[in-house]
């Protein structure tokens, strides 16, 4: 994954609910001292609101769970892509065997055909030189 984009979610997210919290604890110290809040009345909001923000928290971790498995597909093609490219790029060994093997068989053959040509052509011309000397 991108660390630079981890390090710009994390520093916009750190400073959102840092502003948030501030505001929170604000507001509700500011009820209580005006004495137009106490902790009993507070209770049933408090965990209103904390059921609506698990859901909110909830998606958007859904979400970014999403971007991140998005991102990390990504980088894996690249990989894979760039695997292939230099696999395609770089012979194989077995490959190059079979190649040497096929060239070696290839010359073997050509040798030994110009080989029987040779001896053909001496047993030609040493048949011929014995059947002088018979004569």
């Amino acid at each position: 994954m991108n660390v630079d984009l981890a390090q710009e979610l994390l520093n916009e997210l750190g400073s959102s609910l840092e502003n948030l919290e501030a505001q929170q604890a604000a507001l509700l110290q500011f009820l209580k001292d005006n004495g137009m809040l106490t902790d009993d009345q507070f209770a049933p909001y408090l965990t209103k609101a904390g059921k609506a923000s698990d859901v909110r928290w909830r998606a958007a971790r859904i979400r970014l769970e999403s971007l991140f498995r998005s991102e990390r597909q990504k980088e894996e093609k690249l990989r894979e892509n760039e695997q292939h490219q230099t696999s395609a790029e770089q012979p194989r060994p077995i490959q190059n065997r079979e190649r040497e093997v096929e060239t070696k068989n290839e010359a073997g053959s050509a040798n030994a055909a110009s080989q029987s040509e040779e001896a053909g052509v001496n047993g030609a011309v040493e048949g011929v030189g014995k059947g002088d000397k018979g004569r």
